[in-house]
């Protein structure tokens, strides 16, 4: 399953005078790399996700909307084999603590 979605990476840096390029280095990775695995055809990974949160200073669920409670949060996430349904912020907030277990 090929999940599609818009991650604000570029949105957040820019309102940080970051570039991709800063993030790719703080991440060990390249420019490319970086927006590949945040493009629409990206699958980063919840620790990638998370690594890039974390960069940005920001909680993972702000990579995918400003405000939860003006956007319309759906979609699915297949994590160590489960596929997990997602309609909310705290829906993203319970996954990211059953992972940490």
């Amino acid at each position: 399953m090929n999940i599609m979605y818009k991650l604000r990476v570029k949105e957040i840096l820019k309102t940080q005078g970051r570039t991709g390029r800063d993030l790719a280095t703080e991440l060990g990775m390249t420019e490319v790399g970086l927006y590949k695995a945040i493009g629409e055809n990206g699958n980063p990974s919840l620790k990638r996700l998370q690594d890039i949160a974390d960069s940005l200073n920001v909680e993972v669920w702000e990579l995918f909307t400003e405000r939860p409670e003006e956007s319309e949060i759906s979609g699915f996430i297949k994590a160590k084999g489960v596929i997990y349904e997602i309609k909310s912020l705290q829906d993203i907030e319970n996954l990211l603590d059953i992972l940490r277990l």
